[in-house]
């Protein structure tokens, strides 16, 4: 069986997900929100793009977020969540960074949706 889910379902879904994670934590993300958005884009060094996706490398031109154009999915190298998790006083990393990756994303590209964030191992 297959199901069909419209665009609208995705976002709400989404919205719903951000509400239902971090509801008692949303105030704290509005008060740091705009330095971790500078601090991920501050990260995006070059970026290429082809009719499916778009990524992102950093200056060593090691790809660090590939964005697939016709799901509106973000994923970010896992080795970041290695690095920085540790940087940022608990739980910043761990809650909120998923957000101001897709928030910096938007920003940087504003004629593309961010529909969910994931970490996955890119090479």
């Amino acid at each position: 069986m297959k199901y069909l889910i419209k665009e609208s379902q995705i976002d709400l879904l989404s919205e719903i997900e951000r509400h239902w994670m971090d509801r008692e934590d949303k105030e704290q993300y509005d008060n740091i929100k705009d330095m971790l958005v500078g601090f991920v884009m501050s990260i995006f060094d070059s970026y290429g793009e082809n009719n499916n996706e778009l990524v992102i490398s950093d200056t060593d031109d090691k790809i660090l977020f590939s964005y697939i154009k016709k799901s509106g999915e973000l994923y970010y190298d896992r080795e970041l969540d290695d690095i920085y998790s540790g940087l940022f006083p608990h739980p910043i990393w761990n809650k909120h960074i998923k957000y101001a990756m897709s928030d910096a994303f938007e920003k940087q590209f504003p004629s593309y949706t961010v529909n969910r964030v994931r970490s996955a191992h890119i090479s």
